[in-house]
């Protein structure tokens, strides 16, 4: 896991709006995260890339998904804009009522734990660095 933020000069921005994260996983692979706030609001504010075994997948906005694989794309549109907060709610209920947790606990320790090396990163490189040897 490394954090690198853009140094810059606008009052408008806080020091952390412009932050790329890159995230090594167990099997090899990356995963890198964009937050920047210094986009042009024309374009959509949220974007997800996939890209594996030679597919692609590209969410722009919640709303519209563009899938590219064999030489060939398809592009499906929603009419709104669906970000799980209703599927949410019902997982936390039926979590309520049977007990059982949607998210496994060690993926929400590892995500919390992320989050917390990409901060440190972003305040003290040597510091993030040391939390990372420390980390099973």
């Amino acid at each position: 896991m490394s954090c690198q933020g853009v140094r810059h000069s606008r009052q408008d921005l806080a020091l952390d709006d412009i932050v790329t994260a890159t995230i090594g996983f167990d099997d090899g692979s990356l995963g890198t995260i964009h937050y920047w706030s210094n986009g042009d609001p024309s374009l959509p504010k949220e974007r997800i890339e996939a890209f594996a075994e030679q597919r692609v997948a590209i969410l722009d906005n919640f709303r519209k998904l563009t899938l590219a694989a064999g030489n060939s794309c398809r592009t499906v549109s929603a009419f709104g804009q669906q970000k799980g907060f209703q599927e949410e709610a019902q997982a936390f209920a039926d979590m309520c009522q049977n007990g059982q947790a949607p998210i496994d606990l060690q993926s929400l320790v590892d995500t919390t734990m992320a989050t917390i090396l990409a901060a440190e990163d972003l305040r003290d490189p040597f510091s993030a660095e040391e939390l990372r040897h420390d980390t099973p």
